[in-house]
């Protein structure tokens, strides 16, 4: 380990680092436009040892909080900042993704800085773009790709690109891994859902190709995910592997259509997933990022792509049974570039570099890989600096990206007929009644930007209820509400707050469809479902309510595939997510003074 003293002594000076740089080491770090030498890459590439050049296929997991060290039993723990220093300085590791979720802005500027003052050729940095508020908390949160393939002013997804751009430059980040381009058909999967942008392949490919532009156009590399396709998965690779049965003609027609259409259009990085998939490999439960019949043969041969291809995590639990060193290894030689997350990163250089001694893998494969690292590189060194200031921090919560935020949330919301209203394209207006307007809120005590937006309008008599409640409090809502001319039911996501569904097996719309069909009580305590007669599911009372003939208005603040089971009840606002934009422009539209022009991105 290097020693404490001299860690604190560098953080220390890390707050001055770009003006402290010798000046022959700056010139590898700022931007230097068309001054940029364009052999840069192949400069640096000739200037490493064999090691060092395996260790810039190294991408290493770094945090910006030394609180997120908690609940962590490795030794050493990965993302111990002396630790990746040792990486950077004594290993020479190419670069780091920024992980965790307890950081800050300013901490995470002072952590990339310190992290590429330590290295002698920048460091490339990732970050899941899609997760950015849930990396750093201060970032403010963008719509998810499902919002976004719910809007028709396609030229907002190209807007939202350059913006996600802007935050991921601003954070010091170069590769966003993103966008997704997994084409969602299965409605239960687990760990896709509401991160794609829906289950219309051709819809997909354009969404997340104009989101591409918006990305590269502003000096960040997109890394599409997850190749070749992991939207009909039924099992969460993070804990297990998917096996995808599809045959080859429909894989290429789904699954694959996003990806070859997003590479033909100049998409710079791919990230394969970690997906069995018989059709195309041989050992049917041998991991697409393991596989040189997925990653070399189909998507460097017949696809033609020939960017940066960096794997997904390797500690995932669908690569269980790999040990360290035999992982990185098979990966390099299925053909990928980069190591994202390595669980033991020494030990797999040596273990690579015995293989390089005994011919496993050749020199020249190792050169070409590192080779691509460095071009990215180059690529980036003559759009952005490599270091953080606080002035461009400053940039991510402009008024601008708060404005284009509202906008897609706007275009987002989408209006679904009730079966008795066959024909009707558009919500009831409150403007077409004058009575008072009952609202009774579902799930969400905290959220309060539905309700002020509609008492902006008109009067609001309200009453709040959780998912699951006695018979007698239904009782007392139904007597509250059942006179009412004019009843709006808003339906808050629980998903953000439910520890049981990382315990099971499950998606979070199944979870929320199991919550809706009032068939089980989750306890909290424990992964057990169990029948409690003592609680009820809150669509009892809307079965009371359209018993007695009431047109309900349903306004859903999270995912569409809830609608399969709330439609019977009522017209919908499906509004995608709670996020408070989306709160405003539901009401919006509730009470006329916006139209719902969103298109809904799955079947139902």
């Amino acid at each position: 380990m290097i020693k404490i003293s001299i860690i604190n002594k560098i953080v220390a000076a890390s707050c001055i680092m770009v003006a402290n740089l010798m000046p022959s080491k700056l010139l590898c770090f700022v931007p230097n436009g068309k001054a940029a030498d364009e052999n840069w890459a192949e400069t640096q590439l000739a200037k490493m040892t064999s090691r060092e050049k395996v260790a810039q296929l190294f991408m290493v997991t770094a945090t910006s909080s030394a609180d997120e060290k908690k609940g962590y039993s490795t030794k050493p723990w990965k993302g111990d900042p002396e630790y990746v220093a040792e990486l950077i300085v004594r290993h020479k590791v190419g670069g780091i993704i920024v992980m965790g979720s307890q950081g800050l802005m300013e901490q995470h500027r002072k952590t990339v800085n310190y992290y590429q003052g330590l290295s002698d050729v920048p460091l490339l940095v990732g970050i899941d773009g899609e997760w950015l508020p849930y990396r750093i908390k201060d970032v403010p949160k963008m719509p998810f790709a499902m919002t976004m393939g719910a809007v028709q002013d396609e030229n907002l997804l190209y807007q939202m690109g350059k913006e996600r751009a802007e935050h991921c430059k601003a954070l010091g980040a170069h590769i966003d891994f993103g966008p997704v381009l997994d084409v969602n058909t299965n409605p239960k999967n687990p760990i896709i859902g509401m991160r794609s942008f829906g289950d219309d392949p051709k819809n997909v490919a354009r969404k997340a190709i104009l989101f591409m532009r918006g990305l590269q156009d502003s000096g960040v590399i997109a890394c599409g995910k997850h190749f070749l396709g992991h939207g009909d998965a039924g099992l969460d690779s993070h804990k297990q592997l998917p096996i995808i049965e599809h045959c080859q003609e429909r894989l290429e027609q789904i699954e694959i259509y996003p990806f070859k259409a997003a590479i033909q259009e100049g998409l710079m990085a791919m990230m394969p997933g970690h997906l069995g998939v018989p059709a195309y490999e041989k050992e049917p439960r041998l991991p697409a990022t393991l596989s040189w019949s997925i990653v070399t043969n189909l998507l460097r041969n017949q696809l033609g792509f020939d960017g940066l291809v960096i794997t997904d995590a390797l500690p995932m639990g669908a690569l269980d049974g790999f040990p360290s060193g035999v992982v990185e290894l098979k990966a390099l030689l299925a053909g990928n570039d980069m190591l994202l997350c390595s669980s033991d990163v020494p030990a797999a250089i040596d273990y690579i570099m015995h293989a390089l001694e005994k011919g496993e893998i050749s020199l020249q494969a190792i050169q070409e890989k590192a080779l691509r690292v460095l071009k990215a590189k180059q690529w980036i060194r003559t759009r952005a600096s490599f270091f953080v200031t606080q002035k461009e921090l400053a940039r991510i919560h402009a008024p601008q990206a708060h404005a284009l935020k509202q906008q897609i949330f706007d275009q987002a919301i989408t209006y679904i007929a009730h079966a008795s209203q066959a024909g009707k394209v558009g919500v009831s207006s409150l403007t077409d009644s004058s009575s008072e307007l009952c609202l009774l809120q579902v799930g969400a005590p905290h959220e309060k930007d539905f309700k002020h937006t509609l008492a902006h309008y008109t009067q609001v008599k309200d009453f709040y209820s959780s998912w699951w409640v006695s018979q007698a409090a239904i009782e007392a809502l139904y007597k509250n509400v059942k006179e009412s001319e004019r009843i709006v039911i808003s339906l808050y996501d629980p998903f953000p707050k439910q520890p049981e569904i990382a315990k099971e097996n499950v998606g979070w719309h199944q979870w929320l469809l199991g919550k809706l069909a009032a068939v089980m009580y989750v306890h909290k305590k424990t992964t057990q479902s169990t029948v409690a007669p003592s609680y009820v599911g809150i669509t009892l009372l809307l079965e009371k309510l359209v018993a007695d003939g009431k047109q309900l208005t349903l306004v859903v603040f999270g995912s569409p595939y809830t609608l399969e089971q709330l439609k019977k009840y009522g017209e919908v606002i499906l509004a995608y997510e709670a996020d408070p934009c989306a709160q405003r422009a539901a009401a919006r539209v509730l009470c006329g003074k916006q139209k719902a022009i969103g298109r809904l991105p799955i079947q139902i």
